[in-house]
């Protein structure tokens, strides 16, 4: 569980490294960065009025876990 944990916080800090990347080799994907941004947040602040903030956490973590697969 503790190996799982840490292989997705890498994969995280990957995903920032790259994208980070990727937004200063192409400003131009800004724009799409920020409306994928507002359109996260929109979707989550709506299952926190939904579920509240716990059921909301449990879904996110739910979808990682589903989309994360076995190998």
């Amino acid at each position: 569980m503790l190996r799982t944990i840490f292989k997705s916080l890498i994969y995280i800090a990957g995903i920032c490294f790259v994208g980070s990347f990727i937004l200063s080799a192409f400003p131009e994907t800004r724009g799409v960065w920020e409306f994928a941004k507002h359109q996260f947040s929109v979707f989550y602040n709506l299952g926190v009025a939904q579920f509240g903030m716990i059921g909301t956490l449990i879904i996110i973590a739910s979808l990682v876990f589903l989309l994360q697969g076995k190998r």
